[in-house]
């Protein structure tokens, strides 16, 4: 599973979605999967009725005939193929499983394992076009508010917001309770004395003096699917792995250091893709409709018009911070799942050049994540710690749903 899942983030990556967009592939993949091999294993069960208008897959098939560990990577597979721009390169992955599977399993046949991944594909991709996703492709796009304290654009490259309709969608798990539980950003002020603006001179300060290890945390999770950068007159931009992507990988990791089980393995990363992809859906609900503008901002308006952060500003208001919200949600459930205080070494990033890291935790790693974002320049500390809060809550609601009998 942990391949698949693998091969999944290379495409994604690849075809250059956004981190919300990279969080909803990695959903209904996980969950195509976990569907699957559920069937084939008496100590799991399905998340029909659990998970918001997901279908009943039933299985009327003879046991005997599949293989539910290569049914599951292949419904991971065929899932993806729907929701990626490269189909082709997730069939060359399909062939590559296939083939392999044949050399190693002479002796077994893989056409009742495909026609019953085929059948739960087919259910998923059908459940999630009803998702709001598609009929938000053709409206308008987002409209600056007015007000000195609503978003605008940022350099180098000055995009339009991103996904201003991703709050729309349904959720995986959580109700609208907990999608609106969270607090107001402090009140928008350029008095040297509010709030607002000593949290904003925390985030020029502080990128005035960030240390080699700052920035080397800045960098290690600022998992920017494109991020667009300027050197004199020429203009790069570099693909990376997004923050779904990225604590997928690091259940992965995990789960492979401590020899989980497949359909443990495919039960984890079900659930952790829910909890990322609900968890971006609130925080994108609360980003439009604060419409915070971002640090880089109010420094350059108010505090120092030649400042610029450290890594380059998302193209999407400020408040709350996703990568807050998503690392401490994500934190809930593999601790739950997999334990705590287990050391780990990330090294996702080695792909794109960036040393790997060592936690402790699953915990320690969601709070570098989330203060990752001061030392970037891309977010005030108040969009953090409501972020942590936020994502702690999902991640415990969802928790407690999937639990309950």
């Amino acid at each position: 599973m942990h391949d698949a899942v693998d091969d999944v983030s290379e495409i994604i990556v690849h075809d250059v979605f956004s981190a919300p967009a990279a969080s909803r592939i990695y959903a209904y993949c996980t969950i195509a999967a976990y569907e699957t091999m559920q069937h084939g294993d008496d100590n799991y069960n399905s998340f029909f009725g659990k998970i918001n208008a997901l279908p009943e897959i039933t299985f009327t098939e003879n046991k005997k005939d599949i293989d539910f560990e290569a049914a599951g990577i292949l419904a991971c597979y065929f899932t993806a193929q729907y929701f990626v721009f490269s189909e082709n390169l997730i069939q060359g992955k399909i062939d590559l499983f296939m083939s392999a599977y044949t050399k190693k399993y002479p002796e077994k046949s893989l056409n009742a394992s495909i026609l019953f991944a085929k059948k739960t594909t087919a259910l998923i991709v059908e459940w999630s076009a009803s998702d709001n996703y598609i009929s938000s492709r053709p409206l308008p796009r987002y409209t600056l508010m007015e007000g000195a304290s609503a978003w605008r654009p940022t350099g180098p490259d000055y995009a339009d917001a991103i996904e201003p309709y991703w709050g729309t969608l349904r959720t995986f798990v959580i109700n609208q309770e907990v999608t609106n539980n969270i607090a107001a950003p402090p009140v928008f002020s350029t008095d040297t004395n509010s709030q607002f603006y000593k949290e904003a001179y925390q985030v020029y300060a502080t990128g005035n003096t960030l240390t080699t290890e700052q920035k080397n945390i800045a960098e290690f999770w600022d998992d920017n699917p494109f991020a667009v950068t300027y050197v004199g007159h020429m203009q790069y931009a570099k693909k990376k792995i997004s923050p779904a992507g990225h604590w997928l990988d690091i259940a992965g990791t995990v789960m492979q250091q401590q020899q989980v089980s497949s359909i443990k393995s495919a039960y984890v990363y079900a659930l952790t893709a829910i909890t990322i992809a609900d968890a971006f859906i609130a925080c994108w609900k609360v980003k439009y409709n604060t419409h915070l503008l971002r640090p880089e901002t109010y420094i350059k308006t108010y505090i120092d018009p030649n400042w610029t952060p450290y890594l380059v500003t998302p193209a999407f208001p400020e408040y709350s911070s996703g990568h807050s919200t998503i690392s401490a949600a994500s934190s809930i459930i593999l601790t739950y799942c997999i334990g705590d205080n287990l050391g780990f070494i990330d090294d996702v990033e080695s792909a794109y050049g960036l040393a790997p890291r060592r936690y402790n935790s699953f915990a320690e790693a969601a709070n570098e994540a989330s203060i990752s974002r001061l030392y970037g320049g891309i977010h005030f500390f108040s969009a953090l710690q409501s972020g942590v809060n936020h994502g702690n809550e999902i991640g415990q609601f969802i928790l407690n749903k999937m639990l309950s009998n």
